[in-house]
């Protein structure tokens, strides 16, 4: 269950989730089973830390299952604060507040985030946890997905560097040549995006 707090109504996150309850929750954004998930944007981020509201909005998520999604581009926020003052700030709500600190690039891919949260809390402790191992390399995480051979892995790398890059941009999948759509939706379908 993805419960949305009324004053969010407003971001483009919502037309991206399937099923969204709208209430006025007294900390957080969204509450997606026990953890509580403040979303800022680039923009609100840089204001944030430079009128000082991100500390206290941080210092009532401490103890608790907390996540901090920063949604946008990082230009935006290096226009408005100095790189230092952003990192201090993003260490800060780590260590002293234990937030952890999600990184998406727009409203999509926040929705993609918290559905996926939804899914696996929804999972319970009951469904055993699949973990990859340490040692495998990207390539052979790559080639475990559906309709990507040691060729198509190799060319995975080349665009995107990494696993997670190539994850974080499921718009430009098809931009690599021989990666269709339906291995596209496979893949989807397999790490339970919609």
């Amino acid at each position: 269950m993805i419960i949305m707090d009324y004053r969010e109504e407003k971001s483009r996150v919502k037309s991206f989730l399937d099923k969204v309850e709208v209430k006025n929750l007294v900390v957080g954004d969204y509450l997606v089973g026990e953890f509580i998930i403040e979303r800022k944007t680039t923009s609100d981020l840089a204001a944030s830390i430079m009128d000082g509201r991100i500390f206290s909005q941080l210092s009532r998520l401490k103890g608790k299952k907390a996540i901090l999604v920063v949604e946008g581009c990082w230009k935006d926020v290096y226009s408005n604060i100095n790189k230092k003052s952003l990192i201090a700030s993003l260490a800060s709500a780590l260590a002293r507040y234990g937030v952890s600190i999600i990184f998406t690039c727009d409203a999509q891919q926040t929705a993609m985030f918290i559905s996926s949260l939804d899914d696996e809390s929804a999972k319970g402790e009951s469904e055993e946890f699949q973990r990859v191992s340490r040692t495998r390399t990207p390539k052979e995480l790559l080639m475990s997905l559906p309709g990507v051979g040691p060729k198509m892995a190799d060319k995975i790398l080349e665009k995107f560097d990494t696993p997670y890059n190539f994850f974080m941009h499921p718009e430009k999948w098809e931009e690599i040549s021989g990666f269709g759509r339906k291995t596209s939706e496979k893949i989807k379908k397999v790490i339970g995006w919609k």
